[in-house]
């Protein structure tokens, strides 16, 4: 007679599980400045970087209306926020937990841009990314996305508004990858197979990093004993 594994059970569901259910961080992005641009081409660049972030499935991105809104309704003047603490200032007035700021720069024939993601509790910066393309805005507008898959310190592997690699129905999918869960099994005996999503990562005890946030299937499997899955 076949017994059966329990203990990855628990171990799963608190690793991979758990992580799933932690709310995301609602993010909101102020206008870059603009250094040799007009404040229209920095502001295109801006609402590029805006519109891609929810796609990305990181954080919940503030709305440019009820950012500018709130912003009008407080009188709060954005106009050389570039400081921390006036930063800080604009993520309390907005209720945001994070913010991202920077600006974006025009030198002969390089673009740059400078991006930072600011803690609004803390008003320290968490994360920074310089990034430069050489030839015209319309090769920084579609930049602007590889850029902020490396402040986020995420993988990139295509420009999501050609077409390329495009969001599936799972919305926490996307053309960028890295963001995931974290796998520790553990069984008694030890040596199970461990397969997910019918691809072998091998055998017990084990510890898988970056698991895509989403659904799987997990099956344990070792000889006398029944095959366990989820």
């Amino acid at each position: 007679m076949r017994r059966k594994l329990y203990l990855f059970v628990l171990i799963f569901q608190l690793s991979l599980c758990g992580l799933l259910s932690q709310p995301k961080k609602t993010i909101s992005v102020l206008n870059l400045d603009p250094n040799g641009l007009t404040n229209q081409e920095a502001k295109i660049i801006t609402d590029r970087i805006r519109s891609t972030l929810p796609r990305l499935g990181v954080y919940n991105v503030q709305e440019r209306g009820k950012m500018e809104a709130i912003f009008d309704e407080m009188k709060f003047q954005l106009s050389g926020c570039a400081s921390e603490e006036c930063v800080v200032q604009a993520g309390q007035l907005l209720g945001a937990e994070k913010m991202l700021y920077g600006s974006v720069g025009h030198l002969g024939n390089f673009f740059t841009l400078e991006l930072m993601i600011l803690d609004v509790e803390t008003g320290s910066i968490e994360q920074t990314c310089s990034y430069e393309v050489q030839g015209d805005i319309g090769k920084l507008l579609k930049g602007a996305e590889e850029a902020l898959s490396k402040l986020l310190d995420l993988e990139y592997s295509g420009d999501i508004s050609s077409g390329v690699n495009q969001p599936t129905s799972n919305p926490m999918q996307s053309a960028f990858t890295g963001i995931g869960g974290r796998l520790d099994i553990e069984t008694s005996p030890t040596g199970a197979s461990v397969f997910l999503d019918g691809e072998e990562l091998g055998k017990t005890p084990l510890t898988k990093q970056n698991i895509r946030p989403g659904p799987h299937v997990l099956l344990l499997r070792l000889q006398n004993y029944q095959d366990y899955s989820q």
